[in-house]
């Protein structure tokens, strides 16, 4: 069950590379009225998020129930400069971390997929839990990407 997971996670970055690689940047940073976020700050936040959650899933499987650190989406945009950064980085980054995290989680035993991490205020999570926040975090915002991108 778990490299059918892992199957899933892939297609839906590729689906979300493949929304944003026919636009310019320059349309990519453009708000539109169907959503607050434009389409480079969706790609950014998926972007912070891919690298979050891939370290959640390394820690989970190399440590004993290590304590998850949890991340402010809402100062990620501010500090991390979502409005002047590089969406072709963010681009890689996503295409980065999946490729790497795809690789090592194709590479465990069945049984690495409970291994357990605490989350501060949802409790324990196995990496099975995390594959499918990865998921589930793509989807929606793949669906909040192609609802930007089709009001351009």
């Amino acid at each position: 069950m778990s490299y059918e997971l892992i199957e899933e996670a892939e297609d839906l970055v590729s689906e979300i590379l493949e929304a944003v690689e026919d636009y310019e940047d320059v349309e990519l940073e453009e708000i539109t009225q169907a959503d607050p976020w434009s389409a480079a700050w969706i790609i950014h936040h998926i972007a912070d998020a891919e690298m979050h959650l891939t370290i959640r899933i390394l820690n989970a499987l190399t440590l004993d129930n290590p304590r998850i650190i949890t991340w402010d989406e809402e100062e990620f945009p501010q500090v991390l400069n979502y409005t002047s950064r590089d969406v072709s980085a963010s681009v890689m980054a996503i295409e980065g971390c999946d490729a790497y995290i795809s690789d090592i989680l194709r590479n465990q035993a069945e049984g690495n997929f409970s291994r357990t991490t605490q989350h501060p205020t949802d409790g324990e999570r196995t990496v099975t839990d995390l594959l499918n926040k990865l998921i589930d975090h793509r989807k929606a915002h793949l669906a909040q990407l192609r609802s930007v991108l089709a009001a351009l």
